[in-house]
């Protein structure tokens, strides 16, 4: 689940667009039974303070955006190409408290890409 919001974004000519801020919050879980959200009883309470299942993340980050002419479109609407640098609840928790930890231990760097499918209709075989 990721929620994301950005304020603006500037035309970088015909077809691309440029997000220079994108941030936002997002959860995420390990599907696997080894991991837990409500500590076992097998540990004193409260051995962990924080699930093992589920983080909270929080994010920011840039995108670049290309958008297929309506007339090239099948399924998808545009592209986007991003970096995101993010942290999760955890790893904040633990950097504030610990004045040894380095960005490194604690920030974490992703790239991706995100393709929008969207079909319209209005513009199809005009």
């Amino acid at each position: 689940m990721k929620q994301i919001y950005t304020p603006w974004n500037i035309e970088l000519g015909k077809n691309f667009s440029l997000e220079p801020l994108s941030c936002g919050l997002y959860a995420n879980t390990v599907l696997d039974g080894k991991f837990w959200v409500m500590e076992p009883d097998k540990y004193p309470s409260p051995y962990y303070a924080f699930p093992t299942k589920l983080r909270f993340n929080i994010f920011i980050g840039q995108r670049i955006k290309y958008h297929f002419p309506y007339d090239k479109r099948l399924f998808w609407e545009s592209i986007s190409l991003y970096y995101e640098l993010s942290s999760n609840d955890l790893y904040i928790v633990s950097a504030a408290g610990n004045s040894r930890l380095k960005p490194g231990d604690y920030l974490r760097l992703s790239f991706g890409a995100k393709f929008y499918f969207g079909i319209d209709i209005k513009h199809k075989g005009s």
